[in-house]
């Protein structure tokens, strides 16, 4: 092996590397620079000839267009693009190249000059891109098409590369001149620095290597540079049992902050490791000794160890449970973690313990890691698993519980009334024997004659028409927003105002509505029930009264039922009984409550025990919307105004002589 012995061999070597290295480079960055040099003027070049071609023809557009000839069509057309043509012609003979228009529309050449036919082919160079093109006779030609859209030209221009071969062989002499200049500059530089920097310099460095203090006389720098190395040497000649003392002193400070070091890595409770660039150990303390190996093994951890064979060690003395049965294939994931060294993980070990390990990559290559035992970590996490899952069979059992629950709920709203089942279930109302006093509006409904009706029907076909008689009017009810008392056999007993309410008047309405509703199911009814063969549909009467009852849970502490009771309730069944077939009878305040909604006729009066005056009835007609839409009355209302005409009595003539008297006194 080649060895230098002089300071000026290891300065000149390098540099005449460096020059030689450089000429060669010059070399190759010549033969390519030169090319592209070339290349790229010719495309500069083309690139200018190309916007000079289309402001020659943009500005003859222009000139056409001042004096308000049509340049796109007829004569004109052709007149212009001739002119074109000869400024192309001048453009190109002046600037050495070729070109050829191409009519896009008729794809065919219209115009070309400075391109030998048998060199190129003209109609493939229409179709032409930005490109270098090889003629027939082996030319090269660079190639730079633009589009002129108001005559949809397009424009292709050709430059002969043999035109730039002078550009080339000029450019390629400059930089063959340049690059020798500079060498003989190089090689002037490097012996004017021989003479002058590198004689000095191994002169002092012969002096240096005979103890001797270096002598030099010449360039002032270089003599300051003696003279002060001499003095330096004179001073450590004579300071040299002091800097002995000084480095002992410092030997002794670091040997004191090692031990420092070790004691402090010594007392934390994580086992703490250091492993150099080799992945040799440098410092660990015990604790990282007890979790790494058995107590029999841990003075084979000895500082200098590879971490492999402590790692192998450990899962061949089946410290790893991970590693039973699979030791090189589980050493081999724990190197590789070892050597990405990123996100910590978790090692079960024997004994049921567990370790979390945290490993960084020093500055210097090394790899430093922290040994944490979670074991208690894992039994509580473990412990708080197990919890969670007795919490979901719970949770799923209380689930099922709710689920039985909200299904025999279910069942048993079908018992009560949806406002009294909701009042119950919300917490509005508790389930005890209590009772109030409220205004309420009581309906009763009955079958006519239902005795005579289902006498010839056998039990199961007059369960299934009742079940359905009763379905259908306790829809119209829950509709209407009515609390269902019971059923009676037959009869249906409701009422207005309790649990839920909307004032006695809209309650009042409501249970009126309803009754009409009813009425009106009950037509279509019949008539269904006509066309099944029953030979005496059901027809219902309706009894309707507004007053004072008691209403709440009766009965036992065991069995309450949630009604009402007084002689209200007795006066609404009364006026059912004496309702018309397929009417509805009201009472004089549930008449004074709706007759603003409700056409009613005043009927005979009754007396009713609990009553100490006869009481007077009213006969519904309908609502007066209802009437008005039939042709039945005629009834406008307005401020102080309220017009009412019953078409069914009288006649016309006595209605419009009535409205003329009022007419007239209005008039008047």
């Amino acid at each position: 092996m080649l060895r230098l012995k002089s300071l000026e061999t290891i300065i000149l070597a390098p540099v005449v590397t460096l020059l030689i290295l450089a000429g060669i480079g010059i070399y190759f960055v010549i033969s390519k620079s030169v090319d592209d040099f070339a290349n790229r003027s010719i495309q500069e070049n083309l690139s200018s000839l190309s916007r000079a071609a289309y402001e020659e023809a943009d500005d003859e557009i222009d000139r056409c267009d001042i004096k308000g000839l049509d340049c796109f069509s007829g004569p004109q057309k052709t007149i212009h693009q001739s002119a074109v043509f000869v400024r192309f012609e001048d453009l190109a003979r002046e600037n050495e190249f070729g070109i050829v228009v191409c009519d896009m529309a008729e794809t065919e050449v219209s115009f070309q000059s400075g391109v030998a036919d048998t060199s190129i082919n003209l109609k493939q160079l229409c179709s032409a891109q930005d490109a270098i093109i090889r003629g027939r006779d082996g030319a090269t030609f660079y190639a730079r098409s633009i589009e002129f859209n108001p005559w949809d030209w397009r424009v292709v221009l050709l430059k002969d590369s043999a035109a730039f071969a002078n550009l080339k062989e000029q450019v390629r002499n400059f930089y063959i001149g340049t690059g020798a200049v500079v060498l003989l500059i190089a090689g002037s530089l490097i012996m004017y620095l021989r003479r002058v920097i590198a004689h000095p310099i191994n002169h002092m460095v012969g002096r240096l290597r005979e103890k001797k203090a270096p002598e030099y006389e010449g360039i002032r720098e270089l003599e300051y540079l003696s003279n002060s190395i001499g003095d330096m040497m004179g001073e450590v000649f004579r300071h040299r049992h002091h800097l002995e003392e000084l480095v002992e002193a410092r030997t002794g400070e670091l040997e004191e902050a090692r031990s420092r070091l070790t004691d402090a890595i010594e007392s934390i409770s994580e086992g703490f490791s250091l492993y150099d660039a080799d992945d040799r150990l440098v410092q660990c303390n015990s604790r990282y000794r007890q979790i790494m190996l058995p107590p029999d093994t841990e003075d084979f951890m000895v500082l200098g160890t590879p971490f492999e064979k402590i790692a192998r060690t450990a899962a061949e003395r089946g410290v790893i449970d991970d590693a039973e049965g699979r030791v090189d294939e589980w050493l081999a994931e724990r190197m590789a973690k070892h050597r990405d060294a990123s996100e910590p993980f978790e090692v079960h070990r024997r004994g049921d313990r567990w370790v979390l390990i945290s490993e960084r990559r020093t500055s210097d290559g090394g790899t430093v890691a922290v040994h944490t035992d979670i074991t208690r970590v894992k039994r509580a996490e473990e412990a708080l698993l197990e919890s969670k899952q007795r919490t979901e069979e719970a949770s799923k059992l209380v689930a099922e519980k709710n689920q039985m629950l909200e299904s025999l709920s279910n069942q048993l709203s079908k018992y009560l009334s949806p406002q009294v089942y909701a009042s119950i279930f919300s917490g509005e109302q508790s389930v005890e024997i209590a009772s109030k006093r409220k205004k309420l509006t009581i309906f009763f409904s009955d079958i006519a004659d239902f005795t005579g009706t289902t006498e010839s029907l056998e039990s199961e076909d007059l369960t299934n028409l009742l079940n359905h008689y009763l379905t259908e009017m306790s829809k119209i009810a829950l509709d209407h927003g009515a609390t269902i008392d019971k059923y009676v056999g037959d009869a249906i007993i409701a009422f207005f105002g309790d649990p839920e309410t909307r004032g006695v008047k809209e309650d009042a309405r409501a249970c009126v509505s309803m009754a009409i509703a009813m009425q009106r199911r009950m037509r279509e009814l019949r008539s269904e029930w006509l066309d099944m063969g029953l030979e005496r549909p059901f027809e219902v009467r309706i009894g309707i009264n507004t007053g004072f009852c008691t209403v709440g849970n009766f009965g036992s502490e065991d069995r309450m039922d949630y009604t009402i009771i007084g002689n209200e309730v007795n006066l609404a069944a009364r006026l059912e009984t004496h309702a018309d077939v397929g009417g509805i009878l009201l009472a004089h305040e549930t008449h004074s409550l709706v007759k603003g909604a409700v056409m009613a006729e005043e009927g005979d009066t009754l007396t009713v025990k609990g009553f100490a005056k006869p009481v007077r009835t009213y006969s519904v007609v309908g609502l007066y919307d209802d009437l008005a839409e039939q042709g039945r009355i005629i009834r406008k209302e307005q401020d102080g105004v309220r017009v009412l005409v019953d078409l069914k009595k009288g006649n016309k003539a006595d209605a419009i002589k009535a409205i003329e008297d009022i007419l007239s006194q209005l008039k008047g």
